[in-house]
């Protein structure tokens, strides 16, 4: 059954031919309704404009503006790279410029309050002209995304600059989110926002390649969420930032200095630079204890060493979640004593990314026990039912005196091309399979649970 769309409910709402006093909606002031239009997307917001001749420009002063590539079908660009899979992405390219330039054209609203890009385009489209639109419109949240497909995998690659000519634009001072993807961000414009924008409060850059030395700092700074990842030149990052609450950091090992982040509680880092933190933890210690929410990507295999055994206390910590990227032939264990340094920790979250074989998984030798008391929720994603797998949970099971509820997520997160425990690829009958298997194994574990303690398995 197809479920109504909102729009379907605003044409039903607004069809006087069966019931006029039904029609509530268009007795609500422009406003309102304009508000109403811009919580559904651009196409459905658009279709309202044949109900009446009140309605016929209503759409036009909508304040989201999502121009998401999730509005196109895109599967006919993941095909291979051949000709005709260029000629199907220059045909959608085409109709996505056209679809904006006619939106922005129409649109009479003196105000937007979110304006997003999300599309693979090249130099011959006038990106400019359409940040410049959004600067002007006052945008509050702005998205660029120029995310570029290749054969079946999208890879990232930066050809766009964001133009030095449209700062100095009043209207910045309106902003409050900015993301930009894919897009060549120079050191200028990152610090022309970070100074200009007074109300800025979510900074986000990713795929940047101009990027070399960053320094996030400002008297009249109102940051809270700052995220910069995958920006290959990035040498390091200073940040003295009294309202940082959250900042995310992926990508090579550089240098970083905190200096003034007393509100800092969440924080997340992706590899290689989570291997600096593990091993060089009492050096970043000091705004690490202060820390509600850490998040990490590790890989067993890059520790040639063993993982260390034993961290200094995190007593505010109380959310921590492990990216395991991992072949199965190391044993999760030792990632437990991470969880030993938070005493008060309230849940654990354990993603698994498996590839390969998994049939010479040794067997694992056990690790001391070490009771966590607040330890109510602990979450599985990825998981397979393998022995790494088993005993990870086990030991959380035996050692989580307080657990309340314990969620288990099958879906399998594979590197590359999924396997089976003999190394042979899965095909799609097969994958099916393999979920239902570890459906199996995760009731398996729900036996082994304390009374009281809830297993969801989702």
């Amino acid at each position: 059954m197809v479920q109504p769309t909102a729009a379907t409910f605003v044409l039903h709402e607004c069809d006087n031919s069966h019931n006029p006093s039904e029609d509530r909606i268009s007795e609500l002031h422009d406003e309102i309704l304009v508000t109403i239009l811009s919580r559904l997307t651009i196409e459905e917001a658009a279709r309202t404009s044949v109900l009446s001749h009140r309605w016929e420009h209503l759409w036009t002063s909508i304040t989201v503006l999502n121009f998401d590539v999730s509005n196109f079908d895109v599967s006919g660009i993941l095909s291979e790279n051949t000709w005709l899979g260029k000629r199907v992405l220059e045909i959608k390219r085409s109709r996505y410029v056209c679809w904006v330039n006619q939106v922005l054209k129409s649109h009479l609203g003196p105000t937007i309050e979110e304006f997003r890009i999300v599309f693979d385009l090249t130099d011959g489209c006038d990106i400019d002209s359409w940040i410049k639109f959004a600067i002007e419109k006052n945008v509050q949240r702005l998205e660029l995304d120029l995310l570029v497909f290749h054969g079946r995998r999208c890879q990232m690659q930066q050809w766009y600059t964001f133009p030095t000519q449209c700062l100095g634009f009043a209207s910045f001072k309106s902003l409050t989110a900015l993301q930009l993807k894919n897009v060549k961000v120079t050191e200028e414009v990152f610090n022309y926002f970070l100074s200009n924008c007074p109300f800025l409060e979510q900074f986000c850059v990713i795929h940047s390649s101009d990027l070399v030395n960053i320094k996030v700092a400002g008297p009249s700074l109102k940051l809270k969420y700052l995220e910069i990842s995958h920006c290959a030149r990035l040498e390091s990052i200073e940040i003295s930032a009294k309202d940082l609450v959250s900042f995310k950091y992926d990508g090579k090992k550089i240098r970083m200095e905190f200096k003034n982040v007393p509100c800092l509680v969440e924080v997340l880092f992706g590899l290689p630079f989570s291997d600096l933190i593990i091993h060089n933890f009492s050096e970043f210690y000091g705004w690490l204890s202060h820390l509600k929410t850490l998040k990490l990507a590790l890989a067993p295999e890059r520790y040639q060493k063993e993982f260390p055994p034993k961290f200094p206390v995190l007593q505010n910590l109380k959310h921590l979640e492990l990216k395991i990227y991992s072949c199965g032939r190391k044993s999760l264990l030792p990632f437990m004593s991470l969880i030993k340094a938070c005493p008060f920790l309230y849940s654990f979250t354990l993603e698994a990314f498996w590839s390969l074989d998994f049939s010479i998984v040794r067997e694992l030798e056990a690790t001391e026990k070490c009771p966590h008391k607040c330890l109510k929720v602990v979450e599985f994603v990825g998981f397979v039912g393998i022995p790494v797998e088993i005993k990870a949970a086990m030991y959380l099971i035996e050692n989580a005196v307080s657990l309340e509820k314990i969620i288990i997520n099958p879906s399998l997160r594979m590197k590359g091309k999924p396997f089976d425990f003999e190394g042979r690829e899965l095909l799609a009958t097969d994958f099916v399979w393999r979920q239902q298997l570890s459906r199996e194994h995760a009731r398996q574990l729900g036996t082994k649970l304390h009374p009281g303690t809830k297993l969801v398995i989702l």
